[in-house]
């Protein structure tokens, strides 16, 4: 499972999908810390920094899981919430079609 953060591209068993800027990053953080669970308000740092970003980051974080979801599960890369935590990697070994 590679993710380059430079092309935004993510790599499994040979196949590749392109994702956005932000959810490369969100993939990144999720997948460094697997198999544990990751805050919204971590992911949100580790996108935007500390003290930047906007006012809504964490609506904004879970937007793009949303919108990356699809594209990942591709991969055999799912993005799990765990209810009043954060999201959490889980990885298959099939990939979708």
């Amino acid at each position: 499972f590679l993710i380059d953060l430079d092309s935004n591209r993510v790599t499994r068993y040979g196949h590749t999908v392109k994702v956005t800027r932000q959810q490369a990053e969100i993939l990144f953080t999720l997948n460094a810390a697997m198999p544990k669970v990751v805050s919204t308000d971590k992911l949100a740092i580790a996108v935007y920094g500390a003290h930047e970003g906007p006012i809504d980051a964490g609506n904004v974080i879970k937007t793009q899981i949303c919108l990356m979801r699809k594209t990942v599960a591709k991969l055999g890369v799912a993005i799990r919430p765990e209810w009043g935590m954060g999201y959490y990697l889980q990885l298959s070994e099939e990939l979708q079609p």
